[in-house]
């Protein structure tokens, strides 16, 4: 009759086993998750990086010329500018664009922090309003017609900022 009482050695093994399961998965799930934040902050490092670096590459290949720092830095307004010093000017401007457009939509997916992405829109909200947007051919919201292009479209919207000396 006592053995009927007394739990069996199996028994307590068994339990000791589901609770065992249960503390590895726990560790397990730690462990994933650790490991998911440090990949997601490398992915944010990489993202980073490689905005840098194109950014990097357009500038140094714009100031490397200077026919194309003239058109660059002229903002479409050259009154005397050729047909090619247009068509130059609408392709460094829609390159400008394509970048902060990349910058913007990262921001929106959480690959790149607020800190950073203020720094780069106001770059954008800054220069933006002194282009000559007329160059593109089109309005703005219609070349990029996406959450991007409202914002560009607000930016265009107010009063332009006084001109840096």
């Amino acid at each position: 009759m006592e053995s009927a009482n007394r739990p069996r050695l199996i028994d307590t093994l068994a339990q000791d086993a589901v609770i065992g399961e249960a503390m590895a998965l726990v560790v397990a799930m730690v462990s994933i998750g650790i490991q998911w934040r440090q990949e997601n902050a490398l992915a944010k490092a990489e993202n980073l990086r490689a905005i840098a670096e194109h950014a990097a590459n357009f500038n140094f290949t714009i100031l490397g010329s200077e026919p194309l720092t003239d058109v660059r830095f002229s903002h479409g307004r050259d009154a005397d500018a050729t047909p090619t010093r247009r068509n130059q000017y609408r392709t460094l401007l829609v390159q400008w664009l394509i970048l902060h457009e990349n910058l913007f939509f990262r921001h929106e997916h959480g690959l790149l922090d607020g800190d950073l992405n203020r720094s780069w829109d106001s770059d954008l909200q800054e220069n933006l309003p002194r282009h000559d947007l007329a160059a593109l051919g089109m309005p703005i919201e219609a070349m990029f017609p996406t959450s991007f292009g409202r914002h560009l479209k607000e930016i265009v919207a107010r009063p332009a900022p006084p001109a840096s000396t």
